[in-house]
Order: structure tokens, then sequence, then C-alpha cells
């Protein structure tokens, strides 16, 4: 899996691939990807890691199961838009 980034987010790591990481050019992974990423495999995004993994699910599926309280949503929508990921229900 040589397309496998370590990204430590908030103390948690995540190794999603590059092609996930891509996936949406305009976002801030993307962004990172291609500066960060590129040539050290690995970077810290000091943000709260709880919705994170619903934001990769999404860029690889094109769809992540909601959060079932509202206020959890509210915090999804937060991270998706610092991360400039527009979560809508489009498909790959």
């Amino acid at each position: 899996m040589g397309d496998r980034v370590s990204l430590n987010v908030g103390g948690h790591t995540f190794e999603p691939s590059m092609t996930t990481m891509t996936k949406d050019p305009h976002s801030l992974l993307a962004k990172i990807a291609h500066h960060d990423l590129s040539t050290n495999r690995s970077a810290f995004i000091d943000r709260d890691c709880t919705h994170f993994r619903c934001i990769l699910n999404f860029l690889r599926d094109g769809s992540c199961v909601l959060p079932p309280k509202e206020h959890h949503q509210q915090e999804l929508r937060r991270e998706a838009e610092y991360f400039q990921v527009r979560l809508s229900d489009r498909r790959p």
C-alpha cells in the first residue's frame, strides 16, 4: 500500500490513501496531500478526531451515516466545513 499516508488528527492516527485524500480536489485534505504529504507521508492536524472517520468515509464512498443527535450533526458539518468537504448526496 504505497498509496497510504499517516494522519494524526487530534492524537488519533488515520491511514487513508492518497486517492481518498485527493478525491475532492478543492478540499483542505487534497491541499495537505499535495503540499505536506507528497514527501513526508505523515501530518498532524490539530482538530477533534470525533467526526474525521465520517469525513474520510464520505470521500471514499460519497456518503456517510449522520449521527442521530442534532448537535453531533452540527459538529460534523463544522468539521466538513473546516476540511472544505461538502457533505451532500454525491456518488464517486
